[in-house]
């Protein structure tokens, strides 16, 4: 399940200061950011679910994102679909990897 946390960051003195964005998380572990603005695109990180991002999961980030901007709505964009194909790419990379090992 995907949930926001509002990102904080950390002055030169010590004290933290609130980010105009999102951590996107799921089922806990940080995917992706979300910066904030009423139309605002995931960045998502690499290991970000792609298949678990239905409409209905865009529609309560919506939702969460205005919410934590104190807006009345915003328009959440999915990740461009390179970066999906990045992740992909990099996963079979890594599986050949993974099959290059078990030859050894």
């Amino acid at each position: 399940m995907f949930a926001l946390k509002q990102q904080f960051g950390i002055k030169f003195d010590g004290s933290e200061v609130k980010l105009k964005q999102f951590q996107i998380l799921f089922d806990g572990a940080l995917v992706g950011y979300l910066p904030y603005g009423q139309v605002s695109q995931i960045q998502p990180l690499l290991q970000f679910p792609h298949d678990a991002l239905t409409l209905e999961a865009l529609a309560m980030l919506e939702l969460e994102a205005a919410e934590g901007q104190g807006i009345e709505s915003v328009k959440v964009e999915g990740p461009e679909q390179h970066s999906r194909q990045f992740v992909e790419a990099v996963q079979r990379a890594l599986d050949e990897e993974g099959q290059d090992d078990d030859d050894e």
